[in-house]
């Protein structure tokens, strides 16, 4: 696949591993530099929608009890 149209700086790409190993090789065989990001569907959400831990619920209980 061709994936210079998708490799420009500062580019999130939200794919599984197998694909984001194959930019990459792309990316050794053309010996182009890009400032580009890697995450999986997962690794999105949880960084899209607000996650938390147990400290964070300790917190609010003793704040707000």
């Amino acid at each position: 696949m061709d994936y210079s149209s998708y490799l420009k700086d500062q580019t999130l790409f939200i794919c599984p591993n197998d694909v984001k190993t194959n930019i990459l090789n792309y990316l050794n065989e053309h010996k182009m530099i890009v400032n580009v990001k890697f995450m999986d569907l997962g690794e999105f959400k949880k960084n899209w929608f607000f996650d938390y831990d147990l400290n964070a619920v300790n917190y609010l209980v003793k704040k707000y009890g």
